[in-house]
């Protein structure tokens, strides 16, 4: 089907794609766009991480939640509990995705999302990082479960609206967002470089 409106172009009226759009046209920092998403997070409730245990890490996909509420792992305390499965789960057990705790980082993401527009395919964003809640509550995601995600929320705000050729609204898909292009987002291979080292270095400083 033939769409139009695409590739989706990048808002830069919000703070933290002005901030990225900067660094990738080379006249801003790195550090600029890092401080415009700790903002947003520290607002919204949610943060998303990189997962620095790479190939090391045996976390699953699914939502965790700590087991004791008073005494929530910290971040760096997450990353080496990662690494063992069985030690991970007895301090970070599996929830359901109807439980509060899950529910609530889920609409902390939306907001997150609605802020920033921080936007990566699932196949760029699941196998490395984590989503974490102020109470400690940690989201790891499927591919195809984060371009659900990805497309629930660009329906439901009307993100990047684009049309059929006989002009009637197209609505998102999974695969809209499992695989992204320069075809889908403005620059979106740059895009993706830029935000990838943001998440890495903001992680890096807050493990240091």
């Amino acid at each position: 089907m033939k769409k139009t409106g695409l590739p989706v172009p990048l808002d830069r009226q919000l703070p933290f794609v002005r901030a990225v759009c900067d660094v990738m046209e080379e006249r801003g920092e790195l550090s600029a766009a890092i401080e415009a998403l700790v903002a947003a997070e520290q607002r919204c409730g949610v943060a998303i991480w990189r997962n620095l245990a790479g190939d090391a890490s045996q976390l699953g996909a699914g939502a965790f939640a700590p087991r004791d509420g008073t005494r929530a792992p910290s971040l760096r305390d997450v990353m080496e509990l990662g690494r063992d499965w069985e030690s991970f789960d007895k301090a970070m057990p599996l929830v359901g995705d109807d439980d509060p705790r899950s529910l609530a980082l889920d609409e902390g993401l939306r907001r997150l999302l609605g802020e920033t527009h921080l936007l990566l395919a699932g196949m760029d964003f699941t196998n490395e990082h984590f989503v974490r809640s102020h109470d400690g509550t940690l989201s790891v995601w499927t591919q195809r479960a984060w371009g659900s995600f990805l497309a629930g929320w660009a329906n439901d705000v009307g993100w990047g609206p684009h049309f059929d050729k006989r002009g009637q609204r197209y609505s998102w898909k999974m695969e809209g967002f499992y695989h992204m292009d320069d075809g889908t987002l403005e620059q979106y291979g740059r895009w993706q470089d830029v935000v990838h080292e943001v998440l890495r270095q903001k992680t890096l400083r807050a493990v240091s």
